[in-house]
């Protein structure tokens, strides 16, 4: 464990090692701290005989990994950033896991954690066991493993590992070079935890060309060492940018910050409230078995082999209302399509934008409950509300699938910016995790044993 200063959390780290099921292990703590830190941090190294203080001096954080390879007397190889903890578990899954299989990287579930909630990051494997190169070239592609969440053998680690000491993404390549060479393993529990509110971290302070830099260096050390492995991925690499050059434009991806975390999201069923023309329920159709297009507006189509498009609106009861056709505040080429006869239209997109919105062109269609649908399908693996301030009258009549976490994910958009805290007390209080993923939309989420009983691949 790299150290320097943030003693706080130093001192959750340590505390999250000693914890540790697995008791058989030695914690090197490689620091770089100023005085006082430095003395607090020497302090907490004294708590335990498995604790080894090593003064660091001005040594980066790839050279202080290389030498803690070098000092390291386990067999077993694992980093951990000093702002991050582990579950308690971590070492026992880990070499259970490195006991039972002829491996040379193991990594687990990893979560992020912001303002205390945990949100799982996604990952392109499932549990088991992969054949080499795979998670190689995946990680060519992209760095899914968190520092804090992979295990090498230590014996790799000091004699391969760390091939170049001009990076911080030092981790990125010990685990892309292991995965070159051995199989790996993938534990689905949740086990590392990446601290976001930390002070000082690199992703805070470091500006965007830093981490291109970073990745472009990565990407260069194993194409030129490994053309056999990456070669394949470089070339395609090359012919996208070509193909994007003379391709004429793409259409405009809609909401692109909800869109990238729902299109990671597979299942069985997609319930898409507020589908409009499809925007949402088209494009991951490719995700999901069963598209249900919740849309009462009967002049809107859908089109799509997997698509079923159910024509009410969602409320808190059964009967009838008026929907309200208007046209749209912001879009003129687009109607209003709420049930809300007068609502506060104040979008956190555009601050700028407040106005009490009172319905007046509508057609009478039927309503029922979310709970109603839901109840009816057993399990939805995301379910997709947007409808024009209605949103906390539809969740009104979903208490009981929140309740029962027969919703895996749900993405909601909010259309009253002063509601996002109501909005946040509502998913909480039934267990969910949740997440903003731009001003406008919250993403919510089950617990992570749910995830696991059901096989999801959500995030």
């Amino acid at each position: 464990m790299p150290s320097k200063g943030r003693s706080t959390y130093v001192n959750r780290a340590v505390k999250s090692v000693l914890e540790q099921t697995f008791p058989d292990f030695e914690l090197l703590i490689l620091d770089n701290s100023s005085q006082p830190e430095k003395n607090k941090i020497l302090e907490m190294s004294k708590l335990d005989s498995r604790i080894r203080f090593v003064d660091r001096g001005n040594s980066g954080v790839t050279e202080a990994r290389r030498l803690g390879a070098v000092l390291a007397r386990g067999k077993l190889f694992a980093l951990l950033d000093s702002d991050d903890y582990w579950g308690r578990e971590r070492l026992e899954k880990h070499v259970g896991v490195w006991s039972r299989n002829s491996i040379g990287l193991s990594w687990d579930r990893w979560a992020e954690v912001h303002h205390h909630r945990s949100s799982e990051f996604p990952q392109p494997f499932s549990e088991g066991l992969i054949q080499p190169p795979k998670v190689a070239v995946r990680l060519y592609r992209w760095n899914f493993i968190h520092a804090s969440a992979g295990i090498v053998s230590t014996r790799f680690a000091r004699e391969l590992g760390f091939p170049t000491l001009d990076i911080m993404s030092s981790d990125w390549s010990l685990f892309m070079r292991a995965a070159e060479y051995y199989r790996s393993y993938f534990i689905g529990e949740t086990l590392s935890f990446k601290e976001q509110d930390s002070p000082e971290r690199v992703s805070d302070v470091e500006p965007r060309e830093f981490f291109q830099r970073e990745t472009n260096t990565v990407r260069r050390w194993a194409l030129l060492n490994r053309p056999g492995i990456y070669g394949g991925e470089f070339l395609k690499k090359k012919m996208g940018r070509v193909l994007r050059r003379i391709r004429p434009k793409p259409l405009t991806i809609h909401e692109p910050s909800v869109m990238e975390t729902l299109s990671k999201i597979h299942g069985r069923i997609f319930l898409d409230v507020g589908a409009n023309r499809g925007q949402f329920s088209i494009p991951l159709s490719r995700n999901f078995d069963r598209v249900i297009a919740v849309e009462p507006n009967p002049s809107l189509m859908i089109r799509g082999k997997n698509i079923e498009i159910l024509r009410c609106a969602l409320s808190d009861s059964f009967g009838e209302t008026y929907l309200y056709i208007d046209q749209h505040p912001v879009n003129p080429n687009w109607s209003l399509d709420t049930i809300m006869d007068s609502f506060r239209y104040r979008p956190g997109h555009d601050p700028g934008i407040s106005e009490e919105l009172r319905g007046k062109k509508g057609i009478r269609v039927a309503t029922r409950t979310l709970d109603s649908i839901v109840s009816d399908l057993g399990r939805v693996d995301l379910v997709k509300i947007d409808v024009e301030g209605a949103e906390f009258l539809t969740l009104r009549g979903a208490l009981e699938s929140l309740s029962s976490r027969k919703i895996l994910n749900l993405v909601v958009e909010v259309h009253d910016r002063e509601r996002k805290v109501e909005m946040e007390t509502l998913v909480s209080q039934y267990g969910y995790g949740f997440r903003w993923l731009d001003p406008d939309h919250i993403f919510a989420y089950a617990e992570p044993t749910l995830y696991r009983r059901y096989g999801s691949h959500s995030l």
